[in-house]
């Protein structure tokens, strides 16, 4: 999976979560919020990528987490807009990642 080449995760837990709140998320993203912030991924890349930077912070090794700048670096997103992105899609899974998990 190219996301988890760009963030270094490779745990199968952790993108099997992401595949989990990207699923209940997916169709509440806000593609033009997300472009807005300066995104030069194709926003739903970009979301992918905050998804699973997400899901590697709940289930992944904490030592193990890429820090935001790289996601930065792999999004074209400032630090502030990698963390609307977050809270974005933490608001498209009502601030509930794990319900249903």
């Amino acid at each position: 999976m190219w996301a988890g080449g760009v963030l270094g995760v490779d745990c199968p837990e952790v993108f099997a979560f992401a595949r989990h709140v990207w699923g209940r998320a997916a169709s509440r993203v806000d593609e033009l919020l997300i472009a807005s912030l300066g995104a030069w991924r194709p926003p739903l890349h970009a979301a992918v990528l905050v998804t699973l930077w997400l899901a590697s912070k709940l289930e992944g090794s904490r030592r193990g987490v890429a820090g935001a700048g790289r996601l930065c670096a792999a999004t074209g997103l400032s630090g502030w807009g990698v963390t609307s992105v977050e809270i974005h899609i933490l608001q498209a899974v009502d601030f509930s990642p794990y319900r249903g998990w």
